[in-house]
């Protein structure tokens, strides 16, 4: 896929645009300079980084190794975050050098960087592989972080319902708080078992001796363990 090829040059990107802003930021108090020109220089070096972060979140679900092949809604979302995310570069580039203010493009670029940074949070959690149990977390967290960036874009376009959405908005961000503190804590108390990666292994698309190998490896644990089951009833019986 030619969006998983993106992953090394977001990667570039992001390291040298935060090389030229902390360069740049360093020569403006050297110089005691900070004018119009080095602002808009000084935001296009952070607008590109943190695109090329969007994108570098996004990423691990494009390849066709990653653990989500099978999983369609986290590969859509992934897509979308780092399409929404180029888009917001640009976008943000083209109001940062343009002399003329703008406000509805303003807000449709602030609402196209709220639901990209939502992109990459659903991605990043769906990172953690869960048991079975707990897999609802994982949708809820979702539903929870869609939910926030619509309420978010919704302030955005029709300020005058703050105060109506201002709640609500506290509550969501504390529910996705929690829910991305809990995902992560989950996945290492209660992570899915290996069998389920294994299964999960061969329906994503993995290569057939990649499978064999994981297959050959749960039987081969599998086997001394019931020699060690095999050897304990053996000493029990013989006692």
């Amino acid at each position: 896929m030619f969006l998983a090829s993106l992953k090394k040059p977001f990667l570039v990107s992001l390291i040298v645009s935060i090389f030229l802003a902390a360069c740049f930021g360093i020569v403006i108090v050297l110089i005691g300079r900070f004018s119009l020109l080095e602002t808009r220089i000084l935001f296009s070096t952070l607008v590109i980084a943190g695109g090329s972060l969007g994108g570098l979140a996004c990423s691990p679900a494009l390849s066709r190794e990653s653990q989500f092949a099978q999983d369609l809604f986290v590969k859509w979302v992934a897509i979308l975050g780092v399409g929404l995310s180029i888009f917001a570069t640009f976008l943000s580039l083209v109001l940062i050098w343009s002399d003329q203010f703008v406000l509805g493009l303003w807000k449709t670029n602030t609402a196209v960087v709220v639901f990209a940074i939502a992109c990459g949070h659903i991605v990043l959690l769906s990172l953690a592989r869960l048991a079975g149990r707990f897999q609802w977390l994982q949708f809820v967290a979702r539903g929870g972080i869609i939910a926030l960036a619509s309420l978010i874009a919704m302030m955005i376009f029709a300020p005058e319902s703050f105060f109506l959405e201002v709640q609500a908005i506290a509550v969501l961000s504390i529910f996705v708080a929690a829910m991305t503190t809990a995902i992560p804590v989950m996945h290492r108390l209660h992570p899915a078992e290996r069998i389920d990666c294994v299964r999960a292994g061969v329906m994503e698309g993995q290569s057939t001796e990649a499978s064999l190998q994981q297959i050959d490896e749960e039987i081969g644990s599998l086997n001394a363990r019931l020699a060690e089951l095999e050897a304990k009833r053996a000493k029990i019986i013989r006692g």
